[in-house]
């Protein structure tokens, strides 16, 4: 696993570090260096699971939906076409934005794939982001490589 950094640090300020037994990664930022990405609720995580774009006249646009609100599980996902941005699988600052919104640590199935990003809040400003990330060659089994990761 490599030697864990304890603190990044980009232009914005410095970024808290870590990384749990599970091998899950921790990042702590202020939610106000995300995009003013726009949240849009949706019906349920099928109609989500249906989408092939965003709902007509949204745009820079996470939509979202409970899968299960008592566990804090979401269904997310987001594009922003007048950026030229496609749909991002995995969009860590958009589920901070929500987590804010939503005052609540949550678990947000994220993209077509459904990754795994998981937000916790700190305070009424910054937020905890973590995630597991397994790098491999393309190929057929990654899917099942990540099914079986995430699935403990």
């Amino acid at each position: 696993m490599g030697i864990a950094p304890k603190e990044l640090v980009p232009e914005a300020g410095p970024v808290p570090c870590r990384r749990d037994a599970d091998g899950t990664v921790w990042l702590t930022a202020p939610a106000r260096w995300s995009k003013p990405w726009r949240h849009y609720r949706m019906g349920s995580a099928a109609e989500i699971d249906a989408l092939t774009g965003l709902p007509e006249g949204e745009d820079f646009t996470q939509v979202w939906a409970w899968e299960d609100q008592q566990a804090g599980r979401v269904r997310a996902r987001l594009w922003a076409p007048r950026i030229g941005k496609g749909e991002d699988e995995a969009c860590g600052s958009a589920s901070m934005l929500l987590t804010l919104k939503l005052e609540r640590a949550l678990e947000v199935l994220h993209g077509r794939h459904r990754a795994v990003i998981r937000t916790r809040p700190v305070d009424d400003v910054r937020v905890e982001l973590g995630g597991r990330c397994a790098v491999e060659r393309p190929g057929d089994g990654v899917r099942a490589a990540l099914d079986e990761l995430y699935a403990g």
